[in-house]
């Protein structure tokens, strides 16, 4: 089939069909979230990938500029295709990702998106996630280090209220808590933090997270090995590379989940 291609949105479709068509293929989100994923689209930070056949929109992908790495990096988010035009979802997927970057991180793919990211030979960056109650902080007091709060490092987020960012006091490492909830449990999701020196301040993010809510959920990447506290695993946010090495950070500041989440 050769009479379709992608194009960089520019207001040239209509956004609340698009957002319906997103929330049909994803029912758990309203056509009203994805009108806001698509009226944030800046095209610098953010963009939205179009299937277009005979000049009519039938697929579509967000991509999102993930901070932290000294090197370019977008992660994909909420694909989909038309009924009758899937046979060429693969093709729009492999298109897709060229144009995103050479480097891509796709957080919490669809089991069906898993399938084709390992035919593509990509690895796993996280292996799903751990859920930590805060309370937990206060049984390993014993281990406790000094964090603090402080200003982003990276100016794109210097006033994102719903990010929460905190230095070590014994080293430069930085580490940055994403605040959201479901069904009026408060989560805290580890967006950004020091790979070497994360099992040293679990205690501190926990008890941290404990002062602002005794209610609050950590949720850590599962990057292979345990985090030292009493945690339970989740398929939530496993993560998927086409690189195998990022250097000591791990980020996916920008990402679908510290934007839309």
């Amino acid at each position: 089939m050769s009479d379709w291609s992608i194009e960089i949105f520019q207001n040239q479709f209509d956004s609340q069909t698009l957002a319906k068509k997103f929330s049909h293929s994803f029912p758990q989100r309203p056509s009203s979230f994805f009108e806001r994923v698509i009226d944030s689209i800046d095209n610098i930070n953010s963009k939205l990938f179009l299937l277009v056949i005979k000049g009519e929109v039938r697929g579509a992908t967000f991509s999102f500029k993930i901070s932290g790495y000294n090197f370019d990096v977008w992660s994909p988010s909420y694909l989909y295709v038309d009924k009758e035009h899937r046979n060429i979802s693969f093709l729009f997927i492999l298109s897709a990702l060229k144009k995103m970057s050479a480097n891509i991180i796709d957080v919490s793919p669809t089991e069906d998106v898993r399938k084709i990211l390992r035919a593509l030979k990509y690895t796993d960056l996280s292996k799903g996630s751990f859920m930590t109650p805060s309370i937990i902080g206060v049984i390993k007091t014993f281990n406790k280090r000094m964090l603090t709060k402080c200003s982003s490092p990276i100016e794109r987020f210097n006033k994102r209220e719903d990010l929460i960012w905190l230095k070590s006091m014994e080293s430069e490492s930085f580490f940055c808590l994403k605040q959201t909830s479901r069904y009026g449990v408060p989560f805290f999701v580890l967006v950004y933090f020091d790979k070497r020196l994360i099992n040293n301040f679990i205690t501190d993010l926990l008890l941290f997270i404990l002062k602002i809510n005794p209610l609050g959920i950590l949720i850590a990447p599962n990057l292979g090995r345990t985090l030292g506290v009493m945690s339970l695993k989740s398929s939530k946010f496993y993560s998927f590379s086409n690189q195998s090495e990022f250097g000591n950070y791990y980020s996916i500041l920008g990402s679908e989940v510290t934007e839309v989440i």
